[in-house]
C-alpha cells in the first residue's frame, strides 16, 4: 500500500524537457529567471493514480490521505504550480508522462 497526498496541487517537471530546454536556453544566450515546468497541474494521488492505470498497475494499493494523515511537519502550500510568463517551452503534462511510460515499457518493465 501506497499513501500519497491529495491536498496540494504542484507543477510537475519531466526531466529529459528541463535538461533539453535548459539547454537550448543555454545556448541561445538566454538570462533571467525561467519557471521551466510542463503544461498542466497535479497533485500526488492524481499523478500515482494516472501512471498506475496507464501502466496497468492495480490501483487498490493507492490510498489518498491529507498531508496531516501523512504526518509532514514543515507547513507546505496547498496550492504551488509554477507558470512562466515568459514562454511556455516546455510540452504538456500529459505528453510527459505518456513518453515516461512509453520509456518503461520499452525497457521491460512492465
Amino acid at each position: 500500500m501506497v499513501l500519497v497526498d491529495q491536498d496540494h496541487r504542484f507543477s510537475p517537471t519531466y526531466l529529459p524537457d528541463l535538461v533539453h530546454t535548459s539547454l537550448d536556453l543555454l545556448i541561445d544566450g538566454e538570462s533571467g529567471v525561467w519557471h521551466l515546468v510542463n503544461t498542466g497541474e497535479s497533485t500526488w494521488a492524481e499523478m500515482v493514480g494516472r501512471l498506475a492505470h496507464a501502466g496497468g498497475l492495480p490501483d487498490h494499493r493507492i490510498r489518498t490521505a491529507s498531508a496531516r494523515e501523512l504526518g509532514w511537519v514543515a507547513p507546505r502550500p496547498r496550492y504551488s504550480a509554477l507558470r512562466s510568463d515568459r514562454a511556455q517551452l516546455l510540452p504538456s503534462l500529459d505528453h510527459a508522462l505518456d513518453r515516461y511510460l512509453d520509456g518503461w515499457v520499452r525497457a521491460g518493465r512492465r
